[in-house]
């Protein structure tokens, strides 16, 4: 619980999942820079649907982690590759991280 509660500091709110066999990924608020090429993308290049989720899922990536502590992106890759569904429900959930589920008033 130490290792998320570190994160949590860091990073604030994560959304996080754990595979069947054992290995856990974490994602963080994307940044807006991360956010903008992920909406350009799918506006720009409508055909690459899919590599714009993952873009966006890899550039929010904080656990795993490499030893210097910046996240383990090839590891992330592998993860994804080997459970590709992730990659749309962490998509989503960094989208809400993001604030795509804040309530919005109108009047």
């Amino acid at each position: 619980m130490a290792k998320i509660d570190e994160l949590k500091a860091k990073h604030g709110q994560l959304a996080s999942v754990t595979t069947p066999d054992g290995r856990t990924l974490t994602v963080s608020k994307p940044s807006a820079a991360a956010f903008r090429r992920f909406t350009d993308r799918l506006t720009q290049d409508k055909g690459s649907k899919a590599s714009a989720f993952e873009e966006l899922v890899l550039a929010c990536v904080v656990e795993p982690a490499a030893p210097d502590g910046k996240p383990d992106v090839p590891q992330a890759q592998s993860i994804l590759a080997d459970y590709p569904a992730l990659t749309v429900s962490l998509a989503g959930a960094v989208q809400e991280l993001g604030g795509s589920d804040l309530p919005i008033s109108k009047s």
